[in-house]
């Protein structure tokens, strides 16, 4: 303010009056009596001069927001908000070579702005009709079901009262609305409006997202987390029939977070459709970045959902229900099967001994061998218990179906078979034992030997360990363990190792396996040979 001493406030009027607009302001700066920037009142962010084109005057504009306001994609409004919306016309006059003003096409645009938020939004249309209007209206404002619109738009009044909100992303596209994002829609009337994302552009644009499936854990696959096929789809309470959030109205999850989590929303199963597309997208990627960060796309384009009832619902209820892969095995037909095989089996082992079974002091259990004939055993021999992790061991008795924790069936046949189905889906178990032991006929005398391999089958991997008690005057003992995998087949986790442990003891003898590394959907099995 040096430079300003002896001048005087009618002076600078005098001075301001003398210059332009331009020059004043610069006049000004120069000697600190204007501020050369300013900062956004919104988002804090210093906003640029712009020099107007027409008149001899400048303007500040924020380059974020004033973006932002044109590529906006989200929904304004909500409970105990007000909404001012409004339309407007840009026009502007050039002047031709005989000084006389022509008009310029005119530039119609439309905005609103939540009065208790700040936020707002303004989109370049067309025209100002109801058919150009109303879609912007009903896909970007709570309005009826949460926010008072405040207009002076009095020819939409008649006509936003009656409907609530577009149908789908194709009828905001039809709209001519081409800008991706999340959006209003309202597929029926009797439910209040959602957002979704709406892909505006790809294949003609109009696709809605419905759901997104999410992999919490790649490892675990459908662990707990997993609302598509876990508890918390529902298949808790329904023995994982295949009644889950497949084919059911549940919705879970928000929009915003589709790509981090699980995801379903009312469109799933109330929006009438015709075609499916189907997007790759990495975890964790922002909604709006959601298209340009897809690594596949693909889709349909014949119709076809029309077909099936016009829903992912009616798909996989009424036509394709998904049948969960191994969750609901049935061992007996896999003991039954195996039955089947037993004269061949008994056929590749020279003078088979078909030992003979006995049943205990009460005469309805079936759980050893007492002797077996030629003094196979000398009493209670091949006595089956499981165990899993820490807890108690569970004795098995023969022809009886176990259910609970896991499914086990032991067939007095010829030869001895018992089978264990170990699902422990939610791998929430570590270790499963399974263990023979008895009083072998052998009392001391004969030898032991032992031994462990592995062998495949197109997608079946199947690991063993035997123990045999033989060189003794009585019928041999061989105990044999095995675990079967499939990971094409039955989604299989194969145990991290097959441990076991035998003794040596040709008196009272013990052959235990252990399936470590939290196992999942595999099959552990136990056969008894002798000759």
């Amino acid at each position: 303010m040096a430079n300003l001493v002896g001048v005087t406030l009618p002076h600078l009027v005098e001075m301001g009056a003398l210059l332009s607009d331009a020059a004043a302001i610069a006049f000004f700066r120069e000697h600190g009596l204007l501020s050369s920037n300013r900062l956004c009142s919104h988002c804090n962010v210093a906003m640029v001069e712009k020099k107007r084109k027409c008149l001899d005057k400048v303007a500040w504009r924020c380059p974020v927001c004033s973006a932002e306001l044109l590529r906006g994609s989200g929904v304004i409004g909500g409970p105990g908000h007000i909404v001012a919306i409004d339309e407007s016309v840009i026009a502007k006059r050039g002047r031709g070579a005989n000084a006389q003003a022509r008009p310029v096409k005119q530039q119609w645009i439309f905005g609103g702005v939540d009065l208790t938020t700040g936020q707002c939004f303004m989109r370049f249309v067309d025209r100002r009709n109801a058919s150009t209007l109303l879609p912007l209206i009903l896909s970007r404002l709570f309005h009826l079901y949460g926010s008072p619109v405040c207009t002076n738009l009095v020819h939409f009044a008649q006509k936003i009262l009656p409907r609530v909100g577009p149908k789908s992303c194709l009828e905001i596209r039809q709209g001519g609305e081409t800008r991706s994002g999340i959006y209003r829609i309202q597929p029926v009337q009797s439910t209040p409006p959602f957002k979704v994302y709406c892909d505006l552009e790809s294949a003609g644009g109009g696709w809605t997202l419905v759901a997104s499936i999410h992999e919490n854990d790649i490892q675990g696959r459908c662990t707990r987390g997993d609302k598509w096929s876990s508890e918390n789809g529902n298949y808790e309470n329904s023995s994982r029939t295949s009644s889950g959030n497949w084919e059911n109205s549940n919705t879970f999850g928000e929009v915003e977070s589709a790509t981090s989590d699980d995801y379903k929303n009312p469109a799933y199963f109330s929006l009438q459709a015709s075609d499916v597309m189907i997007w790759h997208v990495p975890n964790d990627v922002n909604i709006s970045q959601l298209s340009s960060n897809a690594t596949m796309k693909y889709y349909t384009s014949s119709g076809f959902l029309r077909n099936y009832g016009g829903t992912f619902k009616s798909l996989f209820r009424n036509y394709f229900p998904l049948i969960p892969m191994s969750t609901d095995f049935n061992i007996t037909s896999m003991v039954l099967g195996f039955n089947q095989s037993q004269s061949a089996i008994r056929s590749a082992i020279p003078d088979f001994h078909v030992y003979r079974y006995y049943y205990d002091y009460y005469g309805d259990t079936h759980n050893y061998i007492n002797d077996g004939g030629s003094d196979m055993f000398d009493y209670y021999g091949n006595r089956l218990r499981y165990r899993i992790d820490n807890r108690y061991y569970e004795d098995v008795t023969y022809n009886r179906m176990y259910s609970a924790p896991v499914h086990l069936l032991a067939a007095s046949s010829h030869p001895f078979n018992a089978m264990m189905w170990i699902s422990n889906e939610e791998r929430a178990a570590s270790t499963i034992r399974f263990e023979v032991y008895g009083n072998a006929g052998a009392d001391g005398d004969g030898i032991t030997v032992a031994n462990s391999g592995f062998t495949n089958l197109e997608n079946f991997h199947l690991q063993f360990h035997y123990n045999c008690i033989y060189g003794a005057n009585d019928p041999s003992i061989a105990n044999v363990f095995y675990y079967i995998s499939n990971d094409a087949d039955w989604n299989s986790v194969p145990p991290s190792s097959f441990t076991w442990y035998s003794s040596s003891n040709t008196d009272h003898y013990s052959t235990e396996v252990q399936a470590n590394g939290r196992p999942r959907f595999i099959l552990m099995g136990y056969m008894l040979l002798s000759k």
